[in-house]
């Protein structure tokens, strides 16, 4: 996702858990971020693949770039971090974007979230007011999305069917330059799992300029079919 290379910053951070207490932690840390440098060779993972990791793996695509693994490197405050082979870092909370490093423009805060209406699995329509801190975009930037859940929605990852509820956000981002700005409302959408009320896979942009992230929730999708019995 950044200008460094996959297996030197890999090398790096094998070094450094090598000095560091060999927990168990580190090690699941350790086995996953070997198989976030080999997915880059592969078009996918598969089923077996993912059960197989000890962290949960998240697939991420950023505009028109190849799909790349993140891997949950720790849960601090109830906010998830996930880490790419190439050391970039989502902080994720129930289910948004909240802060990035690593990308040509860090979303730097996100306030207010204790209002996110994917933190309630049995959310209405809402309306979300916040304020973010973006690298060279502006601070304390309001924006604000109304939130509704559109329809049952039937999606596929790592081959199973999945009865969703898709859910958009209409962003409003305010204006950022003195020059007329045509791409300053857009649509962010999430895929909210009918049965476990877990996030499955979100599209969204953080900012007018930005790309649009897919993310997948491999290990979820993964934990699902296991616990329905599915044979793979």
């Amino acid at each position: 996702m950044n200008k460094f290379h996959p297996l030197h910053v890999f090398t790096g951070i094998v070094l450094c858990l090598a000095l560091s207490s060999c927990s168990s932690t580190n090690r699941a840390y350790f086995d996953t971020l070997k198989l976030a440098v080999k997915s880059n060779e592969r078009k996918s993972l598969t089923i077996e693949q993912v059960r197989q990791s000890k962290a949960d793996l998240l697939q991420v695509t950023v505009g028109e770039r190849p799909p790349v693994v993140m891997a949950l490197a720790f849960i601090e405050k109830g906010q998830n971090k996930w880490v790419s082979a190439d050391h970039a870092i989502f902080t994720i909370e129930q289910g948004v974007i909240v802060q990035t490093e690593g990308m040509s423009n860090d979303v730097l805060y996100t306030s207010n979230l204790a209002a996110n209406p994917l933190a309630d699995k049995g959310m209405i329509d809402f309306s979300w007011q916040r304020q973010l801190d973006i690298a060279e975009v502006g601070y304390g930037l309001t924006v604000t999305g109304n939130w509704q859940v559109k329809s049952s929605e039937t999606i596929e990852v790592l081959g199973n069917s999945f009865n969703t509820r898709r859910i958009e956000e209409t962003l409003q981002f305010p204006k950022t330059t003195p020059f007329i700005e045509t791409t300053n409302a857009w649509t962010n959408t999430y895929w909210v799992d009918q049965n476990s009320g877990e996030l499955l896979k979100a599209s969204v942009r953080l900012m007018p300029e930005g790309a649009r992230i897919d993310m997948t929730y491999l290990s979820r999708a993964a934990r699902h079919t296991s616990a329905a019995g599915s044979t793979l």
